[in-house]
């Protein structure tokens, strides 16, 4: 959870099925026995919170289950241990006999007696470790809670913990090895933590709970897909008009973020409310400028923050400055020069900006692509006017005309053709390395010779050093069937012993990139195409 938004649940929540049915379908097995604890990563603001939440809220009323949910994020651990216990408690007892909704301990370890007494000592054991600031044995205490009230009581916990890596600011010792034994032993519990930090919840599951290799399933949340943005937009924008253009142009510029999309939705739904019955580009340029641009704007607001944070973490660094840096080129090798610092730093920060999510690595590239972030950062980074009249000028007129440009520009992109992209993307290529095709490969500078007809699709000649490179671009599914033919249709081909990559809009099946790869020749779909338009171009080519 977050102070910019609360978590959506109920009949607001959307999409994140997959990940909804591997919850639910754990929650059941541990009743039969099986555990699989689930461990979620993403950035913030993604929708864990919303997501564990509606969880929770999906299993409240089974009576063979106890729901806990707690967001470590600034709590201590005696906060913990009250909001802990008081949850425990209150959902065991409410499965027996009808109790009042309350974090009342005092309460709760009274109702608690009569039907679980050992359970009650437990409680009471670890409230007295905490006043006796016996902090190791308090935490001890609490995992043990777990088993005795499972034994008491026949329910199985189900323990979630939003933030979970934050258990490094108690002051216990060793708190994640503690943890670990106790989740090892405790086959009768289901955890399921959750971070907005992947790299460092994944290191904290692989080295720090070492004794739980494998313990974890971990699932990524990231932002929605294309298809879930614009059923996303439909489901928030009835009763008003939104254009197709003009929905394409918010999958584009938002790139799924549930965060940005909720905030968009809630303008177009008063809107609705103040009878506008049709979004034009003029009005979603104003909600986009007063949202992400305008001072006192909450998701500009969240920006400057983020940064703020950085900066606070990143010591004697411009961060501002160094995202400007990797705007214009994702390289070490630029960003030492230009701010003279050694690469042993540019490293260091670069994991910091990993782990915070801002920046994505793919082989020797780092990128922002978060396209609305890279949008904040172009804008902000211009020169401010001069105050002739020494009287600070409306900056709202520049960022509306600032995104109505890029609507545009949108909408003007979106008339080209997808080998038209393809071109404008290969163009951008020089000579990086990039995980793609599920390998790391150097994609060097190339000059585009010509554009060529194989058959019925296009075919790309272009040229590095001596090399040929033959680059076949399909709007068609690739089948087994059509690989052959298109392989036949090479060798005919003076060039075809040239570098050759097979690329296609609608997906290249398996069998394809089989016969492909046994050819030594490279395949790209519209996952890789995506990825490279994200680093290369700060956006996804393809939705336009």
């Amino acid at each position: 959870m977050s102070e910019y938004t609360k978590p959506v649940v109920g009949d607001r929540f959307f999409a994140r099925e997959d990940i909804l049915q591997i919850l639910l379908k754990s929650a059941s097995d541990i009743k039969q026995g099986y555990r699989h604890n689930i461990a979620v990563a993403g950035r913030g603001l993604i929708g864990k919170s919303s997501l564990l939440l509606h969880f929770l809220g999906q299993i409240r009323d089974d009576s063979g289950l106890i729901p806990i949910y707690i967001n470590l994020k600034g709590m201590d651990l005696q906060k913990f241990a009250e909001n802990f216990v008081s949850m425990m408690l209150y959902h065991a007892i409410r499965k027996r006999t009808p109790v009042k909704t309350t974090d009342d301990l005092d309460y709760l370890e009274a109702a608690c007696g009569g039907l679980f007494p050992k359970s009650r000592e437990v409680v009471r054991r670890i409230r007295s470790c905490i006043r006796e600031s016996d902090f190791d044995e308090a935490y001890s205490a609490l995992w043990d809670l777990c088993v005795v009230i499972n034994a008491e009581s026949g329910q199985f916990p189900v323990v979630v913990l939003d933030e979970f890596d934050m258990i490094s600011s108690f002051p216990v010792r060793n708190a994640f090895m503690v943890l670990g034994r106790k989740i090892m032993v405790q086959q009768r519990t289901l955890f399921v933590v959750s971070s907005s930090s992947a790299v460092r919840a994944k290191k904290i599951l692989f080295e720090k709970l070492s004794l739980l290799f494998g313990g974890f399933r971990i699932l990524d949340v990231g932002a929605f897909s294309q298809e879930q943005t614009k059923g996303f937009l439909k489901a928030r924008c009835k009763g008003i008009i939104l254009p197709d253009i003009l929905r394409d142009f918010l999958v584009f510029f938002t790139g799924g973020h549930p965060f940005y999309l909720s905030l968009i939705a809630q303008r177009f739904d008063l809107a609705r409310q103040h009878s506008v019955r049709r979004l034009s580009a003029r009005y979603i340029s104003t909600v986009i400028a007063e949202l992400f641009f305008q001072q006192g704007g909450l998701i500009n607001q969240f920006f400057i923050d983020m940064i703020h944070r950085l900066n606070v973490l990143i010591k004697d660094q411009n961060i501002f400055d160094i995202l400007r840096t990797l705007l214009a080129t994702g390289r070490v090798n630029d960003i030492v020069k230009r701010h003279k610092i050694s690469r042993c730093e540019v490293s260091d920060i670069l994991n910091h900006l990993q782990d915070f999510g801002v920046i994505t690595k793919s082989g020797s590239l780092y990128a922002i692509t978060d396209p609305a972030f890279r949008m904040w950062l172009q804008v902000k980074a211009r020169p401010t006017n001069l105050y002739f009249d020494f009287c600070p000028a409306d900056d709202m007129p520049v960022y509306m005309k600032e995104v109505r440009r890029r609507i545009e520009d949108f909408i003007s992109y979106s008339r080209q053709s997808f080998d038209e992209k393809i071109i404008d993307l290969i163009r951008s290529f020089k000579n990086d390395q990039f995980f793609i095709d599920q390998r790391v490969r150097v994609l060097p500078s190339l000059e585009i010779i010509r554009k060529d007809k194989l058959g019925t699709d296009d075919c790309l000649i272009s040229r590095h050093a001596n090399k040929r490179w033959l680059i076949l671009v399909s709007s068609k599914r690739i089948t087994e069937e059509y690989a052959a033919t298109v392989f036949d249709r090479l060798r005919e081909l003076k060039d075809y012993k040239a570098r050759v990559v097979l690329i296609s809009s609608d997906g290249i099946d398996a069998n394809a990139k089989l016969m492909a790869k046994q050819r030594h020749i490279w395949t790209w779909d519209r996952e890789d195409i995506r990825n490279l338009s994200q680093f290369y171009k700060g956006s996804d080519c393809v939705i336009a």
